[in-house]
C-alpha cells in the first residue's frame, strides 16, 4: 500500500509540474514512478506511468521521446489482458502516440493510429468517456487540416460535435493505482 501511495504522489507532482510549465522537473518524478509500477501485477499502471512521461516530453517539444515512450507504453499495454482501465488506456497511448507522430511530420503513421485509437476508444462505451473520444477525433481533424484533406477533416469534427460532449477534467493525467483522477489524450 505504501509504494501506491508514493507511486501515487509522484504521478500528481509529475502531472502537476507537466501542466503548471515544469515539464522538465516533472521527468524524473514520473520516471521514478515506473520504478514502482513496473513490479505491480497490474501492469496497466506501468503503461500508464511510461505514457506519462511521453505525455511530458510532449510538452517539453520532444516528440521524438515521446514517440519512444508511447511506444513503450503500448507494448507494456498489448500484454495486458485482464483488469481495470485496459481500453481507455490503450486507446489514450495511440492518441499520444498519434500525436507525436504529427509533430515529426510521420503523417501516415499518425493517421494509422489516430484510426486505432478511436476503434479502441468506441469499442467500450461504458468505459470510456466522451470527451476522450471527442478529443481523438479533433486531433486526427487536425491531421486531416494539414495533410490537405479539409472535407474529410470537418466531416470528422462535425461527427464530433454531433455526440453528447462532457467537458474534460481540469488535470488530465492517466489514472493512478487505485485512484480515479481521469486523464485526457493531449
Amino acid at each position: 500500500a505504501d509504494s501506491k501511495r508514493i507511486r501515487n504522489a509522484l504521478v500528481n507532482f509529475g502531472m502537476f509540474y507537466a501542466y503548471n510549465e515544469r515539464a522538465r522537473e516533472a521527468v524524473p518524478l514520473l520516471k521514478r514512478a515506473t520504478t514502482i509500477s513496473v513490479g505491480y501485477d497490474e501492469q496497466v499502471y506501468y503503461a500508464i506511468d511510461l505514457d506519462n512521461i511521453a505525455f511530458t516530453h510532449q510538452r517539453l517539444g520532444e516528440y521524438a521521446e515521446a514517440s519512444e515512450y508511447s511506444l513503450k507504453a503500448l507494448a507494456v499495454i498489448e500484454h495486458v489482458t485482464t483488469g481495470k482501465y485496459i481500453v481507455r488506456t490503450k486507446g489514450v497511448i495511440l492518441h499520444n502516440l498519434a500525436t507525436a507522430y504529427v509533430e515529426l511530420t510521420r503523417y501516415a503513421e499518425a493517421e494509422a493510429n489516430f484510426k486505432k485509437s478511436l476503434a479502441v476508444l468506441q469499442s467500450a462505451p461504458a468505459e470510456v468517456e466522451p470527451w476522450r473520444l471527442e478529443t481523438t477525433r479533433k486531433s486526427y481533424a487536425d491531421l486531416l487540416h494539414r495533410t490537405g484533406r479539409s472535407k474529410e477533416a470537418e466531416e470528422m469534427a462535425a461527427q464530433s460535435k454531433g455526440e453528447a460532449s462532457i467537458r474534460a477534467p481540469a488535470l488530465p493525467q492517466q489514472l493512478p493505482a487505485g485512484g480515479a483522477a481521469p486523464r485526457r489524450p493531449s
